[in-house]
């Protein structure tokens, strides 16, 4: 009886599957309207198209054929094999100099800093990029990406930069709206798309968007395909995580062009406040790729199509690849789609959120927590999220960084001044952002103190002292 009543219930789902793809496609044929997203005939659509994703989403509850089959990239260590300290942890300098003032006499500790990282808070999960996957090779061996990373330049976001203006010279720019486009592959393959682009083919915006983050994947960066409606149209961008600037950053393949305000590359968020602030909105700067300029009309234009905007909460098209039906691969369920006063609903999301946490999440940073040990040694504890994880790069005062996989270290302490520098590496070399901690002792501050009575001792032994 039970599967009698699972095999009614699924054939009752597909049914309605089929029925509102049935619906959907009869409406884009009949009525749609493909540049203006906001039509009662685009909305029609996009309500039978959330209908059947609904529909799967709901028949692979009951059974799932593809469980258990996503490969999942490495984003950090073990936090500390050997067990933590009773203590509260100290991850700010207002902490570390209430700990020193406690356990060390007089004026003995002089300055006190911390520049610590954060981890990302949102509630929703982003699938990245396996960074072991042969097309990755491929992609950079055959198109010599490698180049593209190499740089004397200052740490300013310039790699995604130079990869965005090469994948919009190897489109040739924008094409005409009228020329006809061929399918490709809704899981998404630069291989095959840059295959097809030097053959003659052309291809729309979300096609420059997936090259792009493809090939930032193959050189060890991250990014994300961003999908923008409004009145005026419909658009595709990317995201990239830049470490230099702490942010995620708007890069445009297709009109091959990022936006800055005030000194600041902007991400797509903060493109999308600048249609409610007129006076920052004119002292934005439109960067292109062939070093053109865009007239007051084409500016207003650009800028009304980041309206709305929803991000697809995965990059990782190489290595998962899934059929249209499945919640992983299509939009509907896969992307989260910003709210705010500004925006408006599309019944194309299933899921939104107000949070800039939830969408805007750190990477690549470090967050480092001390554990006292005693007056003069305290346990390192180093967290990251980063994707592709590699190791951790540590230095000890003025030493050059080496090489760390394990996720603590006992850092002991001595005259003048104590520095510790971490970053995270991914497994192409890329360095995230630096953590920081800096003492500075007196001379006459004592060689060896006793564990405040509020600390526990280390319950292991074998972590590596000052490395």
């Amino acid at each position: 009886m039970n599967r009698l009543l699972r095999f009614s219930v699924l054939l009752s789902v597909l049914a309605a599957a089929l029925l509102s793809l049935f619906l959907a496609v009869a409406l884009l044929f009949l009525r749609g309207d493909t540049f203006n997203p906001w039509s009662w005939q685009r909305q029609a659509i996009w309500l039978s198209k959330r209908v059947a994703a609904e529909s799967a989403a709901l028949a692979l509850k009951i059974w799932d054929p593809y469980a258990g089959r996503q490969v999942v990239a490495a984003s950090g260590p073990c936090l500390c094999p050997a067990g933590l300290p009773g203590a509260a942890p100290i991850r700010s300098a207002d902490s570390l100099r209430a700990f020193l003032n406690r356990t060390l006499p007089g004026d003995s500790v002089l300055e006190a800093g911390f520049d610590n990282g954060a981890l990302p808070q949102g509630r929703f999960g982003f699938s990245y990029q396996p960074p072991a996957e042969p097309l990755l090779d491929s992609l950079r061996t055959l198109y010599g990406l490698d180049s593209l990373a190499r740089s004397g330049e200052a740490p300013d976001c310039a790699v995604p930069w130079r990869v965005n203006r090469w994948i919009y010279r190897v489109f040739h720019g924008p094409h005409s709206v009228s020329q006809v486009i061929p399918e490709v592959d809704f899981n998404f393959n630069a291989l095959d798309i840059l295959s097809r682009t030097l053959n003659g083919e052309k291809f729309w915006c979300s096609e420059y968007s997936t090259t792009l983050v493809q090939a930032l994947a193959a050189i060890g960066y991250t990014g994300r395909y961003v999908m923008l409606n409004s009145d005026t149209g419909g658009h595709v961008t990317v995201e990239a995580w830049c470490d230099s600037q702490g942010k995620w950053v708007m890069l445009d393949p297709f009109f091959g062009l990022r936006v800055w305000l005030d000194g600041q590359a902007l991400n797509v968020l903060e493109i999308h406040r600048l249609l409610r602030d007129t006076a920052a909105r004119q002292r934005a700067v439109i960067e292109r790729v062939d070093g053109g300029q865009m007239d007051d009309r084409e500016r207003e234009f650009y800028f009304s199509l980041y309206r709305d905007f929803a991000v697809r909460m995965r990059n990782d098209w190489f290595t998962n690849r899934f059929p249209h039906w499945h919640p992983l691969s299509n939009s509907v369920m896969n992307a989260v789609e910003w709210t705010d006063q500004l925006s408006r609903d599309n019944l194309a999301f299933r899921q939104s959120t107000e949070s800039v946490e939830d969408l805007y999440w750190p990477l690549d940073q470090v967050r480092l927590s001390l554990y006292p040990l005693d007056a003069t040694r305290l346990l390192v504890t180093l967290e990251t999220f980063c994707p592709g994880f590699s190791h951790f790069a540590v230095g000890v005062d003025s030493l050059p960084p080496v090489r760390c996989e394990a996720g603590s270290f006992v850092w002991k302490l001595h005259e003048r001044e104590n520095l510790i520098r971490v970053q995270a590496v991914n497994e192409r070399g890329v360095a995230g952002q630096p953590s920081r901690v800096r003492l500075l002792r007196s001379s006459g501050a004592p060689a060896e103190g006793k564990a405040p009575a509020d600390s526990l001792p280390l319950r292991a032994t074998g972590l590596p002292v000052n490395l």
